[in-house]
Parts: structure tokens; sequence; C-alpha cells
């Protein structure tokens, strides 16, 4: 029982090393994802003129005005940055990059280059090796999503609506970072069984990076044309794409509808003369039973492609 342990302990020499070896690289991601968080959140606070995290309309009934002169103001909110960029599919393709980079320079470089030889004589077994470079690559996710996820907070506690929203920013962040450790964990298992045949494992890791753009924009274009009567054939079909995309094992947090125009219409005729009043879009609930599963199912996952490959690597013949 204990050598059962002891193999799958995490080396902490090992772990430092790739850390210090490649920390300029982890740096570079970490601030790459942090410029791009910040100027997706700031245009859209620029483009909307306030900083929410819900859809919002803000309504302003002129000074003396008794018939008409209502000024409207609305935007999509953060949630919108989120949901569509930075925790959707362009984030997890980003991240789906980051991790073929980290496992071709932790793990295939160093199978190609003998270099794993010389942890395979420090008393290391295989599956503590993996185990651990496994563990770096992890960490090195947490490392560079750390920066952008902390500015998306505090950018979030200073919006108007943080009090009944930010929660779910965290939640959903969070989420999110538990899927991309799913993601590293196939790209591992895919790269560990396939380290004899070329780039073969890249080029199945950038398929399913590029399904994932595919089913995105289709996702998109749904959202654009549904509401088109002249489509309806084509958008019938494209509504259930959604189930079919990676992100759709991530739960939800921060969907928030659109304020209609007869919402508008009528609270418009309740406003007096110079007041103003800003509405909030409502968040869609997140179904309570997906919402406990989907960490869960992807934690699962991740550990079942983890225990993969290090059986994989474990029974390599690495020619030593």
């Amino acid at each position: 029982m204990l050598k059962v342990k002891k193999q799958f302990l995490l080396d902490k020499k090992l772990l430092s090393t790739h850390l210090g070896v490649n920390w300029k690289l982890i740096t570079f991601y970490a601030v790459f994802w942090l410029i791009v968080s910040v100027i997706v959140l700031v245009t859209l606070v620029m483009l909307s003129g306030q900083t929410t995290i819900a859809s919002f309309a803000m309504i302003k009934r002129d000074q003396d005005a008794h018939w008409g002169g209502w000024t409207t103001t609305s935007g999509y909110g953060i949630s919108w940055g989120l949901h569509n960029v930075i925790a959707s599919t362009p984030g997890i393709v980003f991240f789906g990059i980051v991790t073929i980079s980290l496992v071709s320079v932790a793990i295939i470089k160093e199978l190609k280059s003998g270099q794993i030889n010389l942890w395979m004589t420090s008393q290391l077994s295989r599956n503590q090796i993996l185990f651990s470079k496994n563990i770096y690559i992890w960490i090195s996710l947490l490392i560079i999503q750390s920066p952008s996820f902390i500015f998306i907070l505090i950018f979030s506690g200073i919006s108007n609506d943080a009090t009944t929203n930010l929660v779910y920013v965290f939640l959903q962040m969070l989420y999110f970072f538990i899927f991309t450790l799913l993601m590293s964990s196939l790209f591992t298992f895919i790269a560990v069984s396939l380290s004899e045949k070329g780039y073969l494992w890249v080029i199945i890791c950038s398929a399913i990076l590029f399904y994932a753009l595919v089913m995105w924009v289709l996702t998109l274009v749904y959202a654009l044309f549904k509401e088109n009567p002249d489509l309806n054939s084509i958008t019938q079909v494209l509504k259930y794409v959604q189930y079919f995309t990676p992100e759709s094992l991530i739960a939800n947090w921060i969907n928030y509808v659109s304020i209609s125009d007869p919402d508008l219409e009528k609270i418009k005729e309740t406003l007096a003369p110079g007041e103003q009043i800003t509405i909030y879009g409502n968040r869609v609930s997140t179904n309570i039973v997906w919402s406990v599963l989907s960490p869960i199912i992807n934690i699962f996952i991740s550990s079942v492609f983890t225990f993969l490959a290090i059986s994989m690597f474990k029974n390599k013949d690495l020619s030593i």
C-alpha cells in the first residue's frame, strides 16, 4: 500500500526544475492573457458607458419633456465578454494552445532527446515522473490564469451590480479553470499515447480545438439569426449545436437576458421629467443539478485521462 502511494507522490525537485526552466514561457502567456482580458472588458465598458456585470438599460426622461423625449442607453455588461470570449471557446482554444506547448516542452521534447533518462535514474518511478509533470502543467495553467482571474474579480467588484452578481463571476471563472485541467489531461494522454508518431498528437489536439471553434461560430450564427423567420429551417438545426460544444461541459453562471423593448416602453411611461433609472437583465437560473455535476464530471474525466496517461507511460519502451 505504501509503495502504491509513493509511486503517485509529487516530486518537488522535478516540479521546481520545470517551473524554473520555463518561467519565461509561463510569464509570457500570463501577461498575454491578462492583456486580452483587460482589452475585452475595458472595451465593453467604454462602449456601454457603465461598469456592470449583467446586461443593462439606462432610461432618462428629459427635464422639459411631456410628450416623448426619452434617452435610452443599453449595454451587454462584463458577463458578455466572459461568456463569449474569455471563459468561452476563444479562451478554451488559447489554453489548448498553451497546453500543447507545455506538454511539448515538458514531455515530448524530453522523450525525443532522451533527457527523460535523467529522471529515470534518480530513484523516481515512472508514475511519479509523469504525475509530477501533470502537476507542473496544472500549476502552470493556474499561474497563467491567476492575473486575469484577479483582474476580472476586481473589475467586476467595482461594477454597479457587484453585490448581486460578483459571486457568479467567481464561479464561472472557477468552472472554466477546472475545464482547462480536463483539457490538459486529455492532451497529455494523447501526447503520451502517440509520442512515437511525430506530430500526429499535435494534429489531433489542433483538430479538437478547430472543432470547438467551428461549433462556436455556429452557435453565434444561431444567436444572430434565430429570430429571422426566413432562416427558420436552418436555425432549428443550429439550436442543437450548443449541446455538442466542449464548453457545454461548463455550467453557465453568467447568462443574462437582454432587456426587451416592451419592458422599456412600460418603464418609460412611469418616469417623471428629469428622472433617470437603470435596470439590469435578469440572470437565467443555472440548473442546480448540473451546477453540482459539472465540476465533478470534469474532475472525474481529468482524473481518468491522467491515470490512463500514467499507465501508458509506465508501459512505454523508452530504450533506456
